[in-house]
């Protein structure tokens, strides 16, 4: 069985994560089916690459999120002006 794609609501609370960091959300990528054990990272191109996991408590992720961008070295990435 695939797992469930992100609906409306995660996709907000995501962004709402990055827009509080003033990340451009050009800069922000977000498959819609979660992967693995999910994960964030900047890609050498400049994009807050975020992917929600799999398995596990989603919500409990979602909770940890603001922490784990606020920890990325976001030089690169282009912020809102």
């Amino acid at each position: 069985m695939s797992p469930r794609p992100l609906g409306p609501q995660e996709m907000r609370r995501i962004l709402a994560a990055t827009d509080a960091l003033g990340i451009h959300r050009e800069s922000v990528s977000i498959p819609l089916v979660p992967r693995g054990e999910g994960g964030v990272q900047v890609s050498a191109a400049g994009k807050v690459e975020i992917v929600a996991p799999e398995r596990g408590d989603l919500e409990t992720w979602m909770a940890q999120l603001p922490r784990v961008l606020a920890t990325l070295d976001l030089t690169g990435v282009r912020r809102v002006s």
